[in-house]
């Protein structure tokens, strides 16, 4: 796990938890018991499992639907083969997993599609949605690499936020996680086989995966390699053909009649 995604998990528990208060104002799942809002001066803000859980999946809930709708786009507009699979089995699965969290929420009386209310929420939610404008603007190899570009990270979160709802879930919210940890675990190799076959280039998007890695992409970088090696060799022929010509021939040097 890289220290991106350490941070980015950090970062997102953090600040989803510290906002827990004001994202459960008036809710109907959160007892009048609770201790939302409670403050003391050496913890500040406290909560219970309850809403530890609840945030959890909604974050869950919201990462399933990315994934869902990033296939959905990578189904059509993918070219290779295994990239095609590997956008199937995201929705598939996502899928499967989101209808299990749906029933388990309403069982539990909890509200999965609550609009974020707190910074940090609401930027990730406005980085996915520029992710996916991005994607429906690119098409072939550039689509591929913006495509995996993010898979492994945003699986690793997923992942991350499953170990923390299972520290504070009930047994039945435990019980749906260990189902589907295995799902997500696999789809991060997944992805991660994926990658290998892309390299880094500074041509990529951002300087991201390219497509140069893989066979399609080393025979059409072969193509695009002659056919720029192949001007240039034209141009200096070119060139080197008027230097010989200007030798050849000194039109600037004429007889003068009047001279003997």
């Amino acid at each position: 796990m890289t220290n991106r995604t350490r941070w980015l998990a950090v970062a997102v528990a953090g600040g989803a938890l510290a906002a827990a208060g004001c994202q459960n104002e008036n809710r109907s799942d959160v007892p009048p018991s609770s201790t939302v809002g409670q403050t003391t001066p050496a913890t500040g803000a406290r909560m219970d499992d309850s809403m530890k859980t609840n945030i959890v999946l909604r974050q869950l809930h919201a990462a399933n639907q990315d994934e869902i709708e990033n296939g959905k786009i990578a189904v059509d507009r993918a070219v290779s083969a295994e990239i095609k699979k590997f956008a199937n089995e995201m929705v598939t699965d996502h899928t499967n997993a989101d209808e299990k969290l749906t029933d388990l929420a309403k069982r539990t009386n909890i509200d999965l599609n609550m609009a974020p209310r707190d910074p940090l929420q609401s930027a990730m939610s406005s980085a996915k949605d520029a992710h996916k404008r991005t994607l429906r603007a690119l098409s072939g190899a550039q689509f591929e690499s913006a495509y995996l570009a993010p898979q492994v990270d945003d699986h690793e979160l997923v992942l991350q936020l499953i170990d923390e709802g299972q520290k504070a879930g009930s047994s039945d919210v435990k019980k749906l996680l260990d189902e589907i940890k295995p799902t997500v675990e696999a789809h991060r190799d997944h992805a991660k086989n994926l990658m290998r076959g892309l390299t880094f280039s500074a041509t990529a998007i951002g300087g991201g995966p390219s497509v140069e890695g893989t066979p399609e992409g080393m025979q059409r970088g072969m193509m695009g390699k002659g056919d720029g090696g192949g001007m240039m060799h034209q141009q200096g022929t070119r060139q080197e053909g008027t230097r010989q010509e200007g030798t050849r021939t000194p039109r600037t040097e004429k007889t003068n009649p009047s001279n003997p």
